[in-house]
């Protein structure tokens, strides 16, 4: 049974995938043509999203014929929605694989935001000691209340980490099965402009669907505090990026992290690069010293699973979009 390892280089991390499961064949094509000879008999094609560019998914859809499973090992499938996978396969998603560099990463973004860590830099390239104004700059996490939008596994990872910090933390959720100690409040569907106005922090980790996509926009930001911070690690067009820079422009809000944009490189003309209390990073949140480790984790549960007829963890959910 062939499996497509697409675009990975054999890592040494792999090799114990490959001794678990001596019946799989796992190839490791690098290049376009070598993923061409490999998948007219190809049974598992797992790859990242982010290499699932619609030259790769012409090759998948033509030649891909006996493909039955498509593993992502990024946490969302959009590439894969958005250029096609064959219609006979079923698709599972790499969650689990990139919550912990994702909630450290957003971590990073609050304290480094709280902190005015981008002032101090500026101030450390100008050798400006500056320590009357600094001094009045700085803020404190410790008793600020935190918004979660989306408690999945990476909404977890988020809220574990904020526990120590003295903080309340609130979750804007869909699911009335939700329990967790470490949240003080939830909010449902229709309760969303309720959830922003109460947050001194928005962290944004819902997947992007129809009934999420803009989901902040300029009403949006009219109902946070003046102080608030959000932060994006998810998925770029859950900002209207437009309204976001009215917002900054405007002091609506105080600072933002964000990670993910509309589109991607985001454009050098963008005006986001030149707000002084924003923090960018080229969607690189997920990335961490793990990630193969990881990868490998969730690989050997699945194909276990799929060996044995079971169903796969983290199938994509049709209906919900996610």
């Amino acid at each position: 049974m062939k499996t497509i390892m697409g675009f990975y280089q054999q890592d040494n991390q792999f090799n114990d995938l490959e001794k678990e499961f001596p019946q799989v064949d796992f190839v490791y094509p690098c290049t376009l043509e070598e993923l061409a000879q490999e998948l007219p008999d190809a049974e598992i094609l797992v790859m990242l999203g982010t290499k699932y560019s619609p030259q790769v998914a012409k090759l998948v859809l033509d030649l891909g014929k006996n493909i039955k499973w498509v593993q992502s090992t990024t946490t969302g499938v959009d590439a894969f929605l958005k250029s096609g996978y064959p219609h006979q396969a079923v698709l599972t998603k790499g969650a689990g694989i990139w919550d912990v560099s994702v909630a450290e990463h957003v971590l990073a973004f609050i304290l480094a935001l709280t902190r005015h860590i981008p002032h101090l830099e500026r101030n450390r390239q100008a050798h400006a000691w500056d320590r009357d104004r600094t001094w009045n700059l700085m803020g404190s996490l410790a008793g600020k209340t935190v918004g979660i939008a989306g408690y999945g596994n990476i909404g977890k990872e988020i809220a574990q980490r904020l526990n120590g910090f003295n903080v309340k933390i609130n979750a804007y959720v869909r699911s009335l099965n939700v329990k967790d100690d470490k949240l003080n409040k939830l909010y449902f569907p229709g309760e969303f402009n309720a959830f922003l106005k109460d947050s001194d922090i928005i962290i944004l980790m819902l997947p992007c669907t129809q009934e999420t996509e803009y989901i902040i926009d300029t009403e949006q930001f009219d109902q946070m505090k003046p102080g608030a911070i959000i932060i994006n690690a998810a998925r770029g067009k859950l900002i209207r990026e437009s309204a976001l820079v009215q917002a900054l422009k405007q002091g609506k809000i105080a600072a933002a992290g964000i990670d993910v944009f509309e589109e991607e490189p985001l454009p050098a003309t963008s005006e986001l690069w030149d707000f002084p209390n924003i923090i960018l990073s080229p969607h690189c949140a997920a990335t961490g010293d793990h990630d193969i480790l990881y990868t490998c984790r969730l690989l050997k549960e699945n194909i276990k699973r799929y060996l044995n007829g079971m169903e796969l963890l983290y199938m994509f959910d049709k209906i919900k979009g996610y």
